[in-house]
């Protein structure tokens, strides 16, 4: 996810289809959208970004931004951008001054996945990454 904006972005954090992760293969499709969107919903609509994921690690590490909204785009010959999930992010100085140097620029989503049909149906974190 590289060329990341240094202001309030939309990031494209997942494709569309098949991925793979760390802990396996999972989907991302019509359900697995509406999954996601209603999960973020529940849990207030405000999602961290954190750097590296060390949050994640229990160290309670600066945040680099929050996720303010999710869209999920499905395949469309009409739309000018490529089908997945999207983030849009008020990412903070720290964030933002790394991304335009050039030092950060990825994103890296950790996820709630379905073990029953792999469908991805939450957004547990994200980490801006290397």
């Amino acid at each position: 996810m590289g060329g990341l904006s240094t202001r309030k972005a939309t990031v494209r954090v997942l494709g569309w289809g098949r991925n793979q992760g760390r802990a396996g293969g999972f989907r991302l499709d019509a359900a697995a959208g509406r999954a996601i969107l209603a999960d973020f919903r529940r849990r207030g609509s405000h999602l961290k970004v954190d750097f590296y994921h060390q949050n994640m690690l229990s160290e309670e590490g600066p945040w680099a931004g929050t996720i303010r909204a999710l869209a999920v785009v499905p395949p469309s010959k009409s739309s000018r951008r490529r089908p997945g999930l999207y983030a849009t992010v008020a990412w903070t100085p720290r964030a933002a001054a790394g991304i335009a140097r050039g030092e950060l620029g990825q994103v890296e989503p950790v996820l709630k996945v379905r073990q029953g049909d792999r469908r991805a149906v939450g957004l547990h974190a994200v980490g801006l990454m290397v």
